[in-house]
């Protein structure tokens, strides 16, 4: 039984040990662990946190689908120039969506990044899968193509 003398350093204890107690915290707007995830309004964006990274080069073109909200990677004939092909970018979890009107994202080591921009990126494609439940158009994801893009791995434009 607590003295009157420890009753104050009881007392303290209790105090401190409640205030410590963390706050709990709020659920992460990102994919987990091998997921896939829709971010934004405009432009929709699907971000991955995949525990393995695809080692391709990708060289790509940002295309902005006003009517369906939602961006596009073009593949370009390198002679002709003519897009020959399109999938769904899934971006690293560490990619935002701009909501300023230019169709595009933010990517921490390139920057901005928006319609008509080319860039390369280690990834490499990949059919999109039902369990990720992206709900987006059908443009959106051509032919159920997608590009996985890996984080830290991005520069502009590409020859």
């Amino acid at each position: 039984m607590p003295t009157a003398r420890s009753l104050p350093l009881l007392l303290a204890v209790v105090l401190l040990t409640s205030c410590a107690s963390p706050e709990p915290q709020q659920a992460s707007p990102g994919p987990g662990r091998d997921e896939v995830t829709t971010l934004g309004d405009d432009p929709r964006i699907l971000v991955h946190d995949f525990s393995s990274s695809m080692e391709a080069l990708v060289h790509g073109e940002l295309a902005y689908l006003p009517e369906e909200r939602c961006l596009v990677v073009l593949f370009r004939d390198d002679a002709s120039g003519e897009v020959v092909g399109s999938a769904a970018p899934l971006w690293p979890a560490n990619v935002t969506p701009l909501d300023d009107g230019r169709g595009g994202v933010e990517e921490p080591a390139m920057g901005t990044i928006v319609d008509g921009d080319r860039f390369t990126a280690g990834g490499g494609h990949r059919d999109a899968e039902p369990e990720w439940g992206a709900d987006l158009p059908e443009a959106c994801v051509p032919d159920g193509a997608s590009v996985v893009l890996n984080e830290d791995s991005f520069e502009p434009g590409h020859t």
